[in-house]
């Protein structure tokens, strides 16, 4: 706690803030160690032990973030980091051994200790001091050494990762918060530099991000989406690669917050989730599940050769969807108003006999339905002898009839009415029957109701051009027509113009 010192000694600052349920009396009294890293670098730390500890159990190393930082033997006076160590005195109350590292880059112990040549990017040589203390926490008779975890946030959290991807058989959980993982994405980028490209390069081999191929334990990510200080891509990527190395991992992504939490619950929120990993990857021994998604990035050979071979089965499945679309749009295209009925005869049945309205389909051709450019019987309305119906594609035939008759409705009856052309009625009646006329007036009056076509626009092939005889001298044509105006409401018969 804050404290002052008196005559008396020290006293706790405003003692009256804390809360009365505060654990006070439980608080762990953290003792300093001293070890020495490889390099021969002594390096100071803060030891958490609960009481009555003997015999072996699982231990955590603490980084703090920064790097220009120094954990002290009580509770720091910047808030990000009292939290952090109240962090640790919980975890040290769940039955955790917890190391807490100033490890070189930080304050208070030198400049030479505070700005190593070969620090951060250039060589990341303090993260030797990491590995010292989980090699000191091995050593000790009280921590199980293949239970040893590590966490911290910021640089805290680069050094987490560091350890887990680099010494993986030290380290068998961590905890990374907001974490930087590759160097070379935040170096700024200066045109014409002579060594940029070396610089790059070493700054990547300083990160967690160049030994994923060696990193074997799991980690729990955690990260605010709006951090402005470590972008949150930075996690993003590692999650990625992590992934393409079957890593086992978590997340936790906090929405809206930045670097150092805003809000007291995100704290809360990331402690909790920080204490059940550890709970159940170092204590219960659970196994974190590899993320599924790496089987789209780590194929097999024989997966990629079947990858291969599915290529040209996709590019043929996507141009026959294209040729749908194609088609679609060109005959939505081709779709016409109609303006007019014109009345056809036709002589010849598609193999000489009347056949069933099913057959019609004989008729048509795809070649003019497309552009619609030529005359063809399975345009029209087809009216069979024996008065079926049936439909070719009429309302999407512009230009099927005569030129200047585009927008016109086609209805042909099979038959050929022409006197001269057909006295024998051979092939085909030179009459249409009476189930074929009635069926005709009764398909005529529902498309003059439909599109609103006036009586006087229901023509004769013959009407529109005059070489055609066509639906011949034979076809009742006033018959019909004075049928059709009798039958249809609100259409009045009347004398045909010339």
């Amino acid at each position: 706690m804050p404290c002052r010192l008196t005559a008396k000694g020290p006293e706790i600052v405003a003692p009256e803030a804390i809360p009365a349920d505060f654990p006070s009396a439980e608080l762990i009294t953290p003792k300093q160690v001293i070890f020495e890293s490889e390099d021969g670098w002594s390096i100071h730390a803060q030891l958490f032990v609960a009481p009555g500890r003997s015999e072996p159990g699982p231990a955590l190393v603490f980084v703090h973030g920064g790097p220009m930082r120094q954990m002290l033997l009580g509770f720091h006076p910047f808030w990000f980091y009292h939290n952090a160590y109240a962090v640790n005195q919980y975890l040290a109350s769940l039955g955790y051994v917890v190391l807490s590292v100033n490890y070189r880059t930080g304050i208070m112990y030198g400049r030479a200790f505070r700005e190593p040549k070969d620090g951060g990017w250039r060589g990341a040589a303090e993260y030797k001091d990491i590995l010292a203390a989980g090699k000191y926490l091995q050593k000790m008779s009280i921590v199980d050494p293949k239970k040893i975890g590590l966490w911290g946030g910021s640089y805290g959290g680069f050094l987490t990762a560091m350890g887990l991807a680099r010494n993986s058989d030290i380290f068998a959980a961590g905890v990374d918060l907001h974490g930087v993982h590759d160097w070379s994405a935040l170096l700024p980028r200066r045109p014409g530099t002579p060594d940029g490209g070396e610089a790059a390069q070493l700054a990547f081999e300083s990160s967690p991000e160049a030994s994923t191929q060696n990193w074997k334990s799991p980690i729990l990510i955690i990260h605010g989406d709006d951090d402005r200080n470590v972008p949150f891509t930075q996690s993003v990527d590692l999650v990625q690669r992590l992934r393409q190395s079957r890593v086992p991992f978590e997340q936790l992504v906090l929405p809206d917050e930045t670097h150092v939490f805003l809000l007291w619950k995100s704290w809360i929120r990331a402690s909790a989730a920080t204490a059940d990993f550890f709970d159940r990857v170092l204590k219960r021994e659970e196994k974190i599940g590899v993320s599924p998604q790496y089987a789209r990035l780590n194929l097999t050979p024989t997966d990629r050769a079947w990858q291969w071979l599915a290529l040209p089965v996709k590019l043929f499945a996507c141009s026959i969807l294209l040729g749908i679309v194609v088609v679609f749009l060109l005959s939505y295209r081709n779709t016409i108003t109609p303006e007019a009925i014109i009345i056809h005869h036709m002589n010849i049945p598609p193999d000489g006999q009347i056949r069933s309205p099913g057959k019609t389909q004989d008729f048509s051709g795809t070649r003019t339905f497309f552009w619609g450019r030529f005359y063809h019987a399975g345009y029209h309305y087809i009216v069979l002898p024996n008065g079926a119906v049936t439909q070719g594609r009429p309302e999407r035939c512009k230009g099927a009839h005569t030129p200047g008759f585009g927008s016109c409705l086609g209805i042909a009856l099979i038959g050929n009415f022409s006197a001269a052309d057909n006295p024998g009625a051979e092939r085909v009646p030179n009459m249409p029957s009476g189930e074929q006329l009635a069926a005709l007036v009764r398909l005529s009056r529902r498309l003059l109701e439909r599109y609103n076509i006036p009586l006087q626009n229901v023509l004769r092939h013959s009407d529109v051009n005059y070489r055609i005889q066509c639906p011949g001298d034979q076809f009742p044509f006033d018959v019909f027509l004075r049928q059709l105006g009798q039958d249809t409401p609100g259409i009045c018969v009347g004398p045909k113009e010339a």
